[in-house]
């Protein structure tokens, strides 16, 4: 009696349906290959381990703010040379990627602002319209060949009524600030008004040189205007910046949206309530104190010139810092062998390390930046020399990254030491 055939591995029908399976596995994953890549560019999970894809809670306010306020839709017209950028492959790589990441950021954009901003991607070829319009917008188009072809990689914002602003060219190493530098155009095209920025300080941290009385003065004792430090210079780049009299008594909540307050030296007791009157009706301020401030030189008298000897350059807050609960460690600075740069004390010295000067390097952000924080984004190195130290009144400075008090008042230290640091009392 002929066997049946066995249905096992050597079977027609078995490799006609294993060979349809299998058909059908490779037609699903080539469907599912092609609709992730049409998609990919619209995912918005973002997984990143930064959120690189996700928009700051800065940004997505002032977005809302354009859709509570129906604000007139403003274009952003992104143009990439492209095709121009293929003809040197090496110079286009990092190009390339940066172009998708913004291209996926613009696009968060757009979704956050619900309708009110509309996208426009370009690809300006040479001696074409497109590159004519890069031209006349502004954008610095970079020689790439003899022939005189310009390779464009650059953010034009548009309104309605043809208000305009320019990134001229975008920098790869320049990404992780691109969000910031989007957001302030936005927000300066569609709130043209400069918010304003009123600063308090025992030093001269901006200066009088706009002033033309000032100058006047200035002139007439044989003296230059001193220039604003750099970061409020930067600072009146987008904002009003003015100086409040450090013996004022009154904080006009009409006039300044921020206080800055800088090394604020034996302020008297009317700023000091002035100050604490403008915070608590709800005012923003920031505080900078230093036990060490290198701009505080003190007092030539050459009668007396032990004084210059017994001279402290420190600065603090109180009593209001205890009100609010944090103080300034008395005569403390922070070292850290971990972060100290290596470098001559003394000219013909060999190099050594200085405990307290401390430079963060990205290696060690880790260990001592805020994870997340959106006020440190972009930052590389920072140096930090005879740095101080800030705790709880209660003490708690354990380094916690986030703790509330009963009061309601949020401590979050931004920047620490590492584990290796610490901080010593520095006597005069």
């Amino acid at each position: 009696m002929p066997r049946k055939p066995h249905r096992g591995a050597s079977s027609p029908g078995f490799l006609a349906g294993r060979g349809l399976t299998l058909a059908l596995i490779a037609l699903i994953t080539v469907l599912g290959a092609h609709l992730l890549t049409r998609g990919a560019e619209s995912l918005r999970l973002d997984l990143t381990e930064d959120d690189l894809y996700s928009l700051t809670d800065g940004t997505e306010t002032i977005l809302a703010r354009m859709a509570e306020e129906s604000v007139k839709p403003i274009e952003i017209s992104l143009y990439f040379s492209e095709t121009t950028g293929k003809t040197l492959p090496r110079f286009i790589k990092d190009f390339i990627g940066y172009e998708r990441y913004l291209r996926a950021l613009l696009r968060e954009y757009a979704r956050a602002a619900d309708g009110r901003i509309t996208l426009r991607f370009v690809d300006p070829l040479p001696d074409s319209d497109d590159a004519q319009d890069a031209l006349d917008d502004g954008l610095d188009g970079k020689p790439i060949n003899q022939q005189g072809d310009l390779f464009f990689f650059g953010l034009v914002f548009e309104t309605q009524t043809g208000s305009r602003d320019v990134i001229e060219f975008l920098w790869p190493n320049e990404q992780e600030t691109v969000e910031y530098e989007i957001t302030r155009r936005l927000y300066r095209l569609l709130w043209p008004s400069r918010q304003r920025v009123g600063v308090l300080s025992s030093l001269e941290v901006v200066s009088d040189a706009s002033n033309p009385y000032m100058a006047q003065i200035l002139a007439a004792q044989g003296r230059d205007p001193q220039e604003s430090w750099l970061a409020f210079q930067v600072l009146a780049e987008s904002y009003d910046v003015s100086v409040i009299d450090p013996e004022t008594d009154r904080i006009d909540p009409a006039a300044y949206d921020l206080v800055v307050v800088v090394h604020p030296k034996a302020l008297s007791p009317r700023a000091l309530w002035a100050l604490d009157a403008w915070t608590q009706r709800g005012g923003s301020t920031l505080v900078f104190v230093d036990p060490y401030a290198i701009d505080d030189r003190p007092p030539q008298n050459p009668q007396q010139p032990w004084l210059a000897l017994q001279y402290a350059p420190s600065s603090d807050l109180d009593p209001l810092l205890t009100a609010w609960g944090v103080e300034r460690i008395d005569d403390a600075v922070a070292l850290d062998f971990d972060l100290a740069l290596s470098r001559a004390t003394r000219p013909g010295l060999p190099a050594s390390r200085v405990l307290y000067d401390l430079s963060l390097e990205p290696s060690t952000h880790s260990q001592t930046f805020a994870a997340g924080h959106p006020i440190l984004q972009g930052l590389d190195a920072v140096r930090m020399f005879v740095a101080g130290g800030l705790q709880r009144v209660d003490g708690a400075s354990d380094g916690n990254a986030e703790a509330d008090a009963d009061d309601g008042v949020r401590y979050l230290p931004l920047i620490t030491t590492t584990p290796t640091g610490a901080t010593v009392a520095v006597k005069p």
